[in-house]
């Protein structure tokens, strides 16, 4: 199968299309005898630089996954720059095509061989020059953007209280009232948060509220780093909001660019500044003595309603003690997802991995797959033989139909048979290539077992929360109304998902269901469980 990867930087020409791209790629795949069932396109889309890292760049990170599946076996791209403008990065994507015996085809160089030491040096020169024109560029600009600075200009996001007139700050007086307001609340002895809050109350608008719903911002989930986008005119005053102005030097007059400090109109004077840095500095001191509580399962908790992080939450009182869906910290946030009590949920998890050592069933079981693996390797083999053999037989009655025997009706018919053999053949192998990066994940498994031997020695929070963030993946958590808890398990290095359910007060654990799904995250298998685990006081785990 041929991979046709496009991608177009915000400054390109339109002669550089998206579709343009595609256009062409796929008339190099009909010239080559592909036919569309075995032409896959991975578009990164518009934007993207080639400076990007290939995780953030989901079509390239998709196609590098298909090679090492054996799904793809030439990539067609117009230029070296479109996979990438970083030396190492396409040094290391070369060395991947190489090790996996897939061929690349760029639209201005041809066909290459990328096992000649001339071909592989060629494109590493390249590869650093492509790399070093956008260094270049970047150089300059810096240069230049620190010129305009030092002479008094501001561009791109200004803080909240300034406009700009021709590249010059102004100061947005009905803004600046409100940055007074700030500060001098916070003087007061109001909180971040208790001023955020009173700002929204008395419907002051944020510095996004001015924009039309078009406009969105993009916001990163710091644990997945999954983006979204929300409208920037829904944008309401954040306690983090108030915390960064409070602590912005514009406002004072002192604007920091590249470490430099720069003069600028200031909208309080800085004897104002300096008190509120010392009241958060005096603030910041009573806090210390909060007590801090340790999260087992920290980052790995989302809702299963609306997609947030889970957060543990603990008073000394323990009047709370749960994982909170992130949206409840706001009422225009919240989805109805209710919080799961933390030491169960994470006693739960410690008998289930490491007292019950549970996951082993799963893992031993891929384990012993040794002898289904040596089958595939084995059918892998002589579907390979069989490609070839068909191959050589395509091109032998290809010469017999171009020396003019195009009437020999037998001739003809094997040359077609044999090409829809050739497809399905290929077809048949991507399949077993999958199946066979499927079987062969059970490094799981030495990764559990290692884990297991840590934790047998040692019961430190520590410990236990490195072996937990080696196994799992993620827990997604669905709540309902009669107090029960679904939750999806999924592991590392496994395309297993285990379901469990419970309710109050949690101490029957319902292993349900296991769902298996392959490297393409398509549902293959699915098996009802019906394995009960039952938590007693004495295996109630609470870390401090």
């Amino acid at each position: 199968m041929i991979g046709i990867y496009v991608r177009l930087s915000v400054d390109d020409e339109d002669s550089n299309s998206i579709e343009n791209q595609i256009s062409e790629g796929k008339k190099y795949a009909r010239l080559n005898d592909f036919d569309d069932s075995e032409v896959k396109i991975y578009n990164e889309g518009v934007g993207i630089k080639g400076s990007t890292p290939i995780e953030k760049r989901p079509a390239l990170k998709d196609l590098m996954v298909d090679v090492k599946s054996g799904l793809i076996n030439i990539i067609w791209t117009r230029k070296q720059s479109r996979l990438s403008r970083k030396l190492r990065m396409f040094n290391n994507i070369l060395e991947e095509l190489i090790e996996y015996d897939v061929k690349l085809y760029m639209g201005d160089r041809g066909l290459l061989d990328l096992k000649s030491p001339m071909t592989k040096m060629m494109l590493q020169i390249m590869a650093a020059f492509d790399e070093y024109g956008p260094n270049q560029q970047s150089f300059e600009t810096k240069k230049s953007l620190m010129n305009n600075a030092e002479a008094g200009k501001v561009w791109g996001v200004i803080p909240y209280g300034y406009s700009s007139n021709e590249m010059y700050p102004i100061i947005v007086k009905s803004e600046a009232k409100v940055v007074r307001r700030i500060f001098n609340e916070f003087l007061d002895g109001k909180s971040p948060y208790a001023i955020a809050n009173g700002l929204n109350k008395d419907n002051i608008p944020t510095k996004y509220n001015k924009y039309t719903d078009k406009h969105a911002l993009k916001i990163s989930n710091k644990y997945t780093k999954e983006v979204k986008e929300v409208p920037r005119n829904s944008i309401r005053w954040a306690e983090k909001t108030i915390v960064g102005i409070l602590q912005n030097s514009w406002y004072a007059g002192t604007r920091i660019y590249g470490g430099k400090e720069i003069s600028i109109e200031p909208i309080i004077d800085e004897f104002l500044f300096e008190k509120v840095q010392t009241a958060k500095k005096l603030r910041g001191g009573k806090r210390t003595s909060t007590p801090k509580y340790n999260y087992l399962l920290k980052g790995l908790i989302r809702c299963g309603k609306c997609g947030r992080n889970y957060y543990g939450r603990r008073r000394p009182d323990k009047s709370d003690n749960y994982y909170l869906c992130s949206g409840t910290r706001k009422a225009r946030t919240k989805c109805g997802n209710k919080g799961i009590n933390i030491p169960a949920l994470e006693s739960f998890l410690i008998k289930y991995l490491f007292k019950q050592k549970g996951l082993l069933d799963i893992l031993e079981k891929i384990e012993a797959n040794n002898e289904v693996l040596n089958d595939v390797e084995n059918e892998i083999k002589s579907i390979e033989n069989e490609i070839n053999t068909t191959s050589s037989r395509i091109k032998k009655y290809a010469k017999l139909l171009g020396d003019e025997l195009i009437d020999d009706e037998l001739v003809l018919t094997e040359y077609t048979n044999s090409q829809k053999k050739l497809k399905n053949l290929n077809v048949i192998l991507s399949k077993l290539n999958n199946q066979k990066k499927s079987i062969t994940n059970s490094t799981a498994l030495r990764n559990y077992e290692g884990q297991l031997s840590k934790v047998k020695h040692k019961t430190d929070f520590k410990t236990y929360q490195t072996a937990v963030n080696s196994i799992i993946e993620n827990i997604i958590i669905y709540s309902r109304d009669n107090g029960s808890f679904r939750l999806h398990i999924y592991f590392k290095g496994l395309y297993e998902v285990l379901m469990v359910t419970t309710r109050q007060p949690y101490d029957i654990w319902n292993l349900v269901l296991k769902l298996k799904y392959n490297a393409k995250g398509e549902l293959i298998e699915e098996m009802a469980y019906a394995f009960p685990i039952e938590l007693y006081p004495s295996d109630i785990f609470e870390f401090k």
